[in-house]
């Protein structure tokens, strides 16, 4: 048994089939990961002890924010590519910054920033 504390945490990801389910065609998921790969993440940090949420995406986050659910989270892992315009990998960080809670990977600017490569290259 480890001494580390267990974590509350929210594994935001889209998947194929929850975008499928909803008509999308498999081009149009073409980007977005399998079941199986966000269910090894999930169950990877299950097995480390920690509680875990599977959000499937930007809406169903903005309704566990108006439920006020995630009062619990001590964590939001995420992974969400986003599905929609071009800042779309930095619609989740930014509804997590607006929300004060903490996250994994890059915030919302750089990943604006990021997802367009010609405003990259002049920054850099």
């Amino acid at each position: 048994m480890s001494d580390t504390p267990s974590l509350h945490i929210a594994l935001i990801a889209e998947q194929r089939s929850t975008f499928h389910n909803q008509g999308y065609s498999e081009e149009e998921c073409a980007a977005l990961p399998h079941s199986g790969e966000t269910g090894s993440v999930l169950t990877t940090l299950r097995e480390l002890g920690h509680h875990v949420t599977l959000v499937p995406g930007v809406q169903s986050l903005v309704k566990h924010l108006a439920a006020g659910t995630y009062k619990d989270w001590d964590l939001a892992f995420n992974i969400a590519q986003g599905f929609h315009g071009s800042s779309r990998e930095a619609q989740v960080p930014a509804l997590l910054d607006a929300y004060q809670l903490l996250y994994t990977f890059s915030d919302a600017a750089t990943m604006a920033l990021c997802q367009n490569k010609v405003h990259t290259k002049v920054v850099t």
